[in-house]
């Protein structure tokens, strides 16, 4: 049983920037989430991702749960599904901020 909470404050407030970024480059934010925790090989391929109907959700859900597990975080399967689907930027700004990811950092090393 994992004993942690997800990143539950106020987006707006603390975590404004982050989410502008995740809003306006969210192939990127994906891709680069994607490839840290293993679920894509590649950036490319976890920020293409995006562009396929039920893929997306899929790999969504599949970077979601990798996340709750590589920072035990409390959570499930059927609960990481409905916020991926309910909440997607949402989720991936979460998970960003979890896995310490900027995609206009990765933007600017390229």
């Amino acid at each position: 049983m994992h004993d942690k909470q997800w990143y539950q404050r106020r987006v707006a407030i603390t975590a404004g920037g982050l989410c502008l970024k995740v809003y306006f480059l969210p192939c990127i934010a994906v891709g680069i989430l994607a490839e840290k925790t293993g679920v894509a090989d590649s950036c490319l391929i976890g920020g293409i991702s995006l562009f396929v109907p039920l893929l997306n959700l899929f790999c969504l859900w599949k970077i979601r749960g990798a996340v709750r597990d590589k920072k035990s975080i409390d959570g499930s399967p059927v609960k990481d599904c409905l916020e991926v689907w309910c909440c997607g930027l949402c989720a991936a700004v979460q998970e960003c901020k979890e896995m310490d990811v900027d995609p206009l950092d990765w933007i600017q090393r390229q």
